[in-house]
């Protein structure tokens, strides 16, 4: 078992958006009233909406908006940017004036924007489960962090408040933002939507012919972040990995962000262009029928590659109800020929199944617009066989969107059932799902010695019960006994278990072997020091021939952190998930889907490291234990390596012992298969690979 802290991003590389080069027509007018900003200039435009779309969950806002700084480039339309979200909720939204707190200019000092943050959290008037949005127009930067470890010797994305000097008054770094955001999340619960429409990429500066000014600024080389800045600030809390909403990504709150870490956030004419194309898009649909990951799909930018991250992406907007757990897939037609945009590393076959759609928002709502199979795979795509022509008006434009409804060739895990127990129930469960074609399912076997799990009944109190026994020779080599869980033997607990442990044993036998990566990507665990993201490392790497060993002492914490190097000659993006023996989940501890229409950074530079728990990586400190009961625990990490940006937050799933999800189908994300143990001859032009790690936790003392 291991918990993770949470903190702003998991890599905030993404939280600095761009935007498109949008014209629009300047008219200024001076806006004043309760909330706004005396002589600042912004659009004179019309309500935005005639017509009132009030939301059905109260929201609270903090929108913040930063022209003028102390010697440093002005901005012309940061508060602007402000004023017109401002507007927008109370206008069009029917948000109360009262809920919404606005810092612009001289007000938004670095002491007014972190008791602002503190505010949300003690408001009495915010309830679990509101609806909190934070907007953030202004400068922001990378500086270097000042630590007594060269490990820590990185930058650090932050944004500038209005007052800040370099002297006495700093920026506020992605650390920070993080504890105040999870101490609002602690107290009001998850439904927190951060827009920050800044970048730190760039000088800051515009030349004489350029009419676009970028929302950056490059600090002297000397500058550094002071050790121990908002060290009175509570640490975040803690967080089962185990969990649904996996601490790897953004947990506590859905982030959306203008451009990716090498571009810029640009204004023009006055306005920032992320804002105002945001600002459109929604004025232009129903807020009851759109997702934070819609957004990213539909928002018109070009240049710029705005993002969206969180595990709450998927949440209707400003909302805390859950859309369509389906996970879907793009289709293009290439010279007519459909070509769906998944491939090996996507859990696709030859064989699948798939429907095509119009959008994404068709599926669950409206029919398919054709079915097919897929013929070949590849890395990356595989190539479709129609079973008939798609119609005339989808033969061009924009991609469509496909799910997997029946998996394709694959050799699944298997089980065992012991001789004489009365378990017709459990092989009229196998039946069932192999009927609905519901993804990765056991065979039965005869042979112990060649199965996953083994499940077998008794009677309790009148009720009969079934424990599973976890017999899978990758879990017990390692001297794991798996602890005797039981469930009651109906249909629904014993679908829920089969799915669930079908999908966990295939994923953690799948494994993609390419040299390039096992030789030249290293990963090292160390022990930190400290309480928070600002924790050094202490020690040298604690692998041992690709295993992680670990004494457990109970009410003794220690925190551990990882490092990524990349020796290879490409740049790479990077998925990691830990996958629990004890309780048969797989959470999502790191990495972040692509956005439908926009490029997303590697988030491991060739030749560059990649710190999770500590330094500028964005990801969770790791504490590792022993549940009650139990003398040791085994979990293994498996790290994903690709040269494209891939989706695979479909392997993630919940624990089949814990109650069922609203984003799961029947206590698993519905999956579809990966070629198994699949060797990658290539020397990185196009490929993935992966890296499986062994986490051996047992009790200093054990219980008997």
């Amino acid at each position: 078992m291991v918990v993770g802290f949470s903190y702003l991003s998991a890599g905030i590389r993404a939280l600095f958006l761009g935007c498109r080069r949008l014209v629009f027509p300047r008219q200024k007018a001076g806006l004043t009233g309760s909330g706004n900003h005396p002589g600042t200039e912004v659009d004179e435009q019309p309500p935005i909406n005639a017509n009132l779309k009030p939301l059905a969950t109260p929201l609270f806002v903090l929108v913040i908006g930063i022209n003028n700084y102390n010697g440093l480039t002005q901005l012309e339309g940061a508060t602007a940017d402000a004023l017109a979200v401002q507007r927008y909720l109370e206008d069009d939204l029917g948000v109360p004036s009262d809920q919404i707190v606005a810092l612009l200019d001289g007000q938004a000092t670095r002491t007014a924007i972190l008791d602002a943050f503190k505010a949300l959290a003690n408001n009495p008037k915010i309830h679990q489960g509101d609806a909190i949005l934070i907007f953030f127009a202004g400068h922001g930067t990378i500086v270097p962090i000042q630590a007594e470890n060269s490990a820590l010797g990185q930058r650090i994305q932050s944004v500038l408040p209005q007052d800040f000097d370099g002297q006495t008054i700093h920026p506020i770094p992605d650390y920070t933002l993080g504890d105040l955001i999870a101490a609002i999340h602690g107290e009001k619960g998850d439904n927190i939507t951060v827009i920050l429409d800044c970048c730190y990429s760039g000088s800051g500066t515009r030349q004489a012919a350029d009419p676009y000014l970028t929302r950056s600024v490059v600090l002297e080389d000397s500058y550094r972040l002071p050790q121990g800045l908002d060290a009175d600030l509570p640490r975040s809390q803690t967080r089962g990995i185990t969990q649904v909403d996996t601490p790897g990504e953004l947990t506590t709150h859905t982030l959306l962000a203008a451009c990716s870490s090498s571009e810029q956030a640009r204004e023009y004419e006055g306005r920032g262009q992320f804002t105002t194309a945001l600002l459109q898009l929604l004025d232009s649909v129903d807020l009851s029928q759109l997702t934070y990951a819609d957004i990213i799909d539909q928002i018109q930018v070009s240049h710029q590659n705005p993002q969206c991250e969180g595990v709450n992406r998927d949440r209707l907007v400003f909302g805390n109800k859950i859309t369509s757990p389906k996970h879907s897939y793009r289709v293009e037609l290439r010279e007519g020929a459909p070509v769906l945009l998944a491939g090996a590393i996507d859990s696709i076959s030859a064989g699948a199944l798939v429907e095509i759609y119009s959008n994404k928002a068709a599926i669950g709502r409206l029919s398919p617009i054709g079915n097919a199979v897929v013929k070949s795979v590849e890395p990356f795509e595989s190539v479709l066989e129609m079973s008939k022509p798609l119609p005339t008006s989808f033969s061009s434009g924009r991609p469509l969107a496909a799910i997997q409804t029946r998996p394709g060739s694959t050799q699944e895990p298997a089980l065992y059932l012991a001789p004489g127990d009365e378990l017709e129930v459990v092989r009229d469960a196998l039946r069932s799902l192999r009927s609905e074609n519901a993804g990765i399912n056991f065979v039965l076997v005869d042979d112990r010695s060649k199965a996953s799990l083994e499940l077998t009944s008794s009677v309790e109190d009148g009720a009969t019960m079934l424990t599973l026994h976890v017999i899978d020779n990758l879990v017990t080599k390692h001297g794991f006994t798996s602890p005797a869980k039981k469930i009651p033997a109906d249909p629904e607990n014993i679908t829920r278990l089969l799915q669930a442990a079908a999908h966990f044993f295939y994923q953690l036998h799948s494994s993609f072997l390419n040299p390039v990566i096992q030789e030249k990507v290293k990963i090292e665990f160390q022990e930190l020091r400290g309480k928070s993201k600002r924790t050094v490392v202490a020690g040298n790497d604690l692998l041992e021939d690709g295993k992680l060993f670990l004494d457990f002492v109970k009410g003794k914490r220690v925190l551990h952190g990882a490092r990524i190097t990349n020796n290879t000659n490409r740049a790479l993006y990077v998925h990691a998930f830990y996958f629990d023996c004890s309780q048969i989940s797989i959470a999502h501890y790191y990495g972040m889907p692509p956005p439908m229409q926009f490029s997303l950074d590697p988030q491991l530079p060739a030749g560059s490291p990649l710190t999770f728990g500590y330094g500028a990586g964005g990801s969770n400190a790791l504490s590792f234990f022993v549940p009650e009961g139990q003398d040791n625990d085994l979990g293994f990490f498996k790290f994903v390596f690709s040269t494209r940006p891939v989706d695979l937050g479909n392997t993630a799933i919940s624990s089949p012992f814990e109650p069922p999800s609203s984003s799961t189908t029947r206590g698993v994300r519905r999956t579809s298969e990966v070629l198994r143990k699949q060797t990658i001859r290539s020397s990185l032009p196009d490929a993935f690979g992966s890296i499986l790690i062994p986490i051996i936790v047992q009790r200093a003392q054990p219980l008997s």
